[in-house]
């Protein structure tokens, strides 16, 4: 599933603006202006004061409030853009846009929750804006709720269907409801509209891969990583796609490519030790272990891995150092390493 993109709306005075009883005095209007112009000019900070000042002097001036909380969520500041946006329902203004902002708002805050109410109030004001299904499926997505991303997806994509990243992402939930072969065709569809789509590359790889069609993941992989060369998780997937062929040596090539890109990418590590077991290079992979947790020292399967390749290595004893270990992290299945080998000991 791609990020979810921000679509951001201001409102400058003298142009769209939303619904104001009344009419702001000239002061307020005037820094009002001055805070949208500061917006446009990407000055978000400038351009919160000026808000502030028309609100002070116009307290229930909802342009301002909207375009502060705007301004707000451009600085990562996502609590006060909720803050703002409610002000603006508070104040009567219950338009689409501003539960829409909302929703992007609590979607940064992972309150994934709220935001589903936000876009459902956003469907309810204007059902024929394929927008809110788009956005709504991808929260439905994060949830889990696959069935019902796929259901928004399908509106949107029947209100737009030239929208790549629609079919992008419902091919990542059919994914998630094991219907490969739905997925594929979705990711081929995005990248057909959008023949630069890396992501849709590497997602349709990640498809083939779960069909057993290795060949047609890795060919998917190298496209990704041919669009975007510095596509570290691609590398990563391509890597698992060779490993999975039984080509570890072109594995470890790939693996190495995407450390070389993200040298803190722990996956990789674990997943180039891995690699390196199968070619006997023992002291090798119990290197990239131990790489993994320095990044992640909760990584229980680079744990037992490590175990696994110290006992390949006639370290028995720190094989079931490592064991325990992973057992204390949680990772059960480390209890029949720990039978098989250290207990009889």
């Amino acid at each position: 599933m791609k990020k979810l993109l921000l679509l951001a709306f201001v409102f400058a005075f003298s142009g769209v603006v939303l619904a104001q009883s009344g009419d702001p005095n000239p002061k307020a209007k005037k820094a009002y202006n001055d805070g949208v112009a500061n917006y446009a000019k990407r000055n978000y900070k400038q351009a919160i004061i000026e808000f502030d000042k028309a609100i002070n002097m116009e307290p229930k001036f909802i342009q301002a409030y909207f375009n502060r909380g705007l301004s707000k969520y451009e600085l990562k500041n996502y609590k006060g853009c909720i803050e703002d946006l409610t002000s603006c329902i508070v104040l009567g203004e219950n338009t689409e846009k501003i539960y829409f902002l909302r929703a992007k708002a609590k979607i940064a805050l992972e309150d994934y929750e709220g935001a589903l109410l936000d876009c459902d109030k956003a469907v309810e004001i204007n059902p024929a804006n394929f927008e809110n299904y788009y956005y709504r499926g991808g929260i439905r997505f994060q949830t889990k709720d696959y069935t019902a991303a796929i259901a928004d997806l399908d509106k949107c994509i029947g209100m737009k269907p030239d929208f790549a990243e629609a079919y992008n992402d419902r091919g990542s939930a059919k994914r998630e409801t094991e219907d490969y072969d739905g997925a594929v065709a979705d990711y081929r569809k995005a990248v057909e509209l959008k023949p630069d789509f890396a992501q849709a590359y590497n997602n349709m790889g990640s498809a083939l891969k779960d069909k057993g069609d290795l060949d047609g993941a890795i060919a998917a992989y190298l496209k990704a990583t041919e669009l975007k060369p510095d596509y570290v998780l691609a590398f990563n997937n391509l890597g698992t796609a060779y490993f999975e062929k039984g080509d570890y040596e072109v594995a470890i090539e790939k693996f190495g490519i995407a450390l070389r890109l993200k040298p803190d990418y722990y996956f990789a590590y674990n997943n180039r030790g891995a690699a390196k077991m199968k070619t006997k290079d023992y002291n090798g992979a119990v290197a990239d272990f131990s790489s993994a947790l320095q990044y992640n020292g909760e990584y229980a399967v680079a744990i037992l891995n490590r175990g696994i390749a110290k006992e390949m290595n006639n370290d028995f004893a720190g094989a079931c150092q490592d064991w325990h270990l992973a057992l204390s992290k949680g990772l059960t299945s480390a209890q029949g390493f720990i039978d098989n080998q250290c207990d009889k000991k």
